[in-house]
């Protein structure tokens, strides 16, 4: 399935959805708005196209709550990689003080790499601290490296699930409109009551 997206020049180009690679994700939770930077990956050709390709929510489109729920999951993984719990029992109490707002994602010798980004709910100041975690890879570039730079398989995992909603959000997966919910229902209320019971 194709997807037309705009380029920043203004161009509009059509690619195959599994062509692109995410760089950049984020999403304002006040305005439930939602950024993805993409790069396009022409797996048959040698030089992929540099091309950054950026996919802005259209008003109205909120995401679905999967891709929330897939961000919210990675609020553990922040307060590990950046060790801001001092303590296993006011582990929970960080996580729920932590809001996460994006990820950056690089692709360096095949090797997924990502920061966090993230906000920590302060008790003493009304704005929030802005947090980045340190970048951490799927795995080692060789053989050698250091294992510190290495993220959880668990980390991989969640990562992964935001991307997917990322990508199902391009392809239309979206927050249910209630207005065309209640349409839906009261028209599946009138086909069961034409038909016989």
């Amino acid at each position: 399935m194709a997807e037309t997206l705009a380029i920043e020049q203004k161009k509009n180009v059509e690619v195959p959805i599994e062509w692109l690679q995410i760089e950049k994700i984020k999403y304002d939770w006040t305005l439930q708005s939602i950024e993805i930077r993409c790069r396009v990956v022409n797996p048959n050709e040698d030089d992929s196209d540099k091309n950054s390709v950026r996919y802005d929510v259209e008003k109205g489109k909120l995401p679905h709550k999967d891709f929330a729920n897939a961000l919210r999951d990675l609020r553990q993984d922040v307060v590990t990689i950046c060790e801001i719990y001092m303590t296993e029992e006011n582990f929970q109490k960080e996580v729920a003080r932590i809001k996460v707002t994006g990820l950056s994602l690089s692709y360096s010798h095949d090797v997924l790499g990502v920061v966090i980004a993230a906000q920590r709910e302060l008790l003493h100041s009304s704005a929030p601290l802005n947090l980045n975690t340190p970048h951490k890879i799927e795995t080692l570039y060789g053989e050698e490296g250091d294992e510190s730079q290495v993220m959880d398989p668990y980390t991989r995992q969640r990562i992964v699930a935001v991307m997917e909603e990322a990508l199902l959000y391009i392809q239309g997966k979206r927050k249910p409109d209630p207005q065309q919910d209640i349409f839906s229902q009261t028209e599946e209320k009138k086909e069961r009551k034409g038909k016989p019971t």
